[in-house]
């Protein structure tokens, strides 16, 4: 999921929402489904969905190694990207197409796009070209909703925008937003996929450090310090306790998470 969120210092260093969060389904969750849509084209639908079922181990170890590749895969540097496939994956698509390779399979189809793929040694390897499409869908998403708010209201005032969350550890995120033209400074904390988590823990006890927009449904889905963790979640220490968070006036918060939050009990 994403969650954006504009934020504004007040007169009394609280920071006030402009605009309540702004979700959507493009964060990790998204990239991660874009490669299970390829795979499951690639070896068909059902073929996919058998080896999800009975070898549950492997497909988690798929989904380990592609997620290792997603968070360190550099958009500037040339060279392929390797998936390894589980020898169960591999069985049951030859045996369900009928051929002796999975080579084969790979190379058989006519889609441009898995062109650009091969396999050997037990891997896919993917081109550069090929493993950006899978950012494609999540990024677009993200920036179109960033210009809606940039847009909107004070949204033409805003001169930071903070990148927090496990997807924005991706360098080809980070390099995506910084490319746009919305004059503003885009800061990634480090470790920003913990800082969700450190915003909770730092500001839990300082519930008014956050005027938030009154909204029923988000109150009763989130407890306090979730709420302010997932609008703050780059502020260490309340405002103005020397951080140099002080100097803001107006900025947008953009949380990219890998799965959505669920209702809390």
């Amino acid at each position: 999921m994403a969650d954006i969120t504009m934020l504004k210092k007040a007169n009394n260093n609280i920071l006030g929402e402009v605009i309540t969060t702004c979700t959507g389904p493009w964060g990790g969750k998204s990239v991660d489904d874009q490669f299970e849509k390829f795979l499951s084209e690639l070896v068909e639908e059902k073929v996919w969905k058998t080896f999800k079922r009975k070898h549950t181990d492997d497909f988690f170890k798929i989904m380990k190694d592609f997620e290792t590749n997603k968070r360190t895969f550099q958009p500037n540097k040339s060279g392929n990207i390797q998936i390894l496939i589980p020898k169960a994956l591999v069985e049951l698509s030859i045996e369900s197409q009928g051929v002796k390779t999975f080579k084969e399979i790979v190379k058989k189809t006519d889609d441009a796009h898995k062109k650009r793929v091969d396999f050997a040694s037990g891997k896919l390897v993917f081109s550069d070209e090929t493993f950006r499409a899978f950012y494609k869908k999540s990024i677009n998403a993200i920036s179109k909703s960033i210009d809606e708010l940039m847009h909107e209201n004070e949204g033409s005032e805003v001169k930071t925008i903070f990148l927090t969350g496990g997807l924005s550890d991706c360098l080809i995120v980070q390099e995506s937003i910084k490319k746009t033209n919305w004059n503003a400074n885009i800061v990634v904390p480090n470790d920003a996929g913990l800082a969700v988590l450190k915003g909770a823990l730092c500001l839990g006890p300082f519930p008014n450090a956050l005027s938030l927009v009154p909204n029923t449904s988000r109150q009763k889905k989130f407890p306090p310090f979730v709420s302010i963790s997932l609008r703050t979640h780059i502020f260490e220490l309340p405002i103005g306790l020397g951080t140099g968070i002080d100097k803001l006036t107006l900025c947008l918060c953009i949380c990219i998470t890998r799965r959505q939050y669920r209702h809390w009990r």
